[in-house]
């Protein structure tokens, strides 16, 4: 699917509002329908270059809210069993995300 995204190509450099292709959501991963995001000092940190752990591209925007549109095979469930259903709204934090995936 094709959507909008602000990429930060280098440090220092303006973010460039592009549209990138993103693949569907692999096993145990939903896709976000992101509404709103925030930029905090971890974002002007990784663009300054001070960040030695900082890739480029990058794509920007681990705080914000979003609403589940869908999920790949093997969704994860909570301690009870439950899988969180689609439609539900999320906040997001850098802590639930893994490794930032390339841009096609």
């Amino acid at each position: 699917m094709k959507t909008k995204a602000a990429v930060a190509y280098a440090a220092g450099k303006q973010l460039e509002v592009v549209t990138v292709d993103l693949d569907g959501p692999k096993a145990g991963e939903v896709l976000i329908e992101i509404r709103a995001s925030g930029v905090c000092h971890t974002v002007k940190f990784t663009r300054s270059g001070g960040d030695a752990e900082g890739l480029f591209p990058v794509i920007f925007g681990h705080a914000g809210h979003g609403v589940r549109r869908c999920a790949g095979p093997q969704r994860r469930s909570d301690a009870r069993g439950r899988v969180d259903p689609l439609g539900d709204h999320l906040l997001r934090t850098l802590r639930a995300f893994g490794a930032r995936g390339a841009l096609h």
